[in-house]
């Protein structure tokens, strides 16, 4: 018999927290205000391949990665350098 530990219900049963092998997955809006963005920027960036990486789940549509969101946020951090 299968064994499903609780942590991963939200994610099978549709709950609202989306929990997969102790990552969790945001919906468009949330990443969107995450990013100070909107959700037709982010639709457009998945359109273009660009943007943060995201997952496309049949019927429950696009994920965001909170790591992998988190990731594309410090990558485009800008230290300005000392000036001289």
């Amino acid at each position: 018999m299968f064994f499903m530990p609780q942590k991963f219900w939200g994610f099978f049963f549709g709950g609202r927290n989306m929990v997969l092998m102790n990552e969790r997955y945001l919906k468009p809006g949330e990443a969107a205000k995450m990013l100070d963005s909107t959700i037709g920027c982010l639709a457009s960036f998945r359109h273009q391949k660009k943007g943060p990486p995201y997952c496309r789940w049949g019927t429950v549509g696009v994920r965001y990665p909170l790591s992998k969101l988190l990731a594309y946020m410090a990558e485009r951090t800008v230290e300005p350098s000392a000036s001289k």
